[in-house]
């Protein structure tokens, strides 16, 4: 869907028609190139961080479902939403 429109943009901008795969081509690569290398990047900075052991006290396993239930029951999480489809008085 996004070549489509950039391919729209490109057309407009006055490339040839004819060019406009090999510029498509080239675009898509050059996006997923950058994808495996920022992937590459997260996945190599990842490892060393996984060596290192830290100890946990043993309470600390149940502390993230506790605070997800808590900000899920406690509607904080959406507070901007409900303010944003209230009804104001005025109108």
């Amino acid at each position: 869907m996004h070549g489509l429109g950039f391919a729209g943009g490109l057309s407009d901008a006055g490339l040839p028609a004819g060019h406009i795969p090999t510029v498509l081509l080239f675009f898509s690569a050059g996006v997923e190139t950058g994808h495996l290398l920022f992937i590459g990047v997260v996945l190599s900075s990842i490892a060393p961080v996984r060596r290192v052991r830290i100890l946990f006290p043993l309470w600390a396993d149940v502390v993230p479902p506790y605070a997800i239930g808590t900000m899920a029951c406690s509607g904080s999480s959406n507070a901007p939403f409900r303010f944003e489809r209230s009804e104001r008085p005025d109108q």
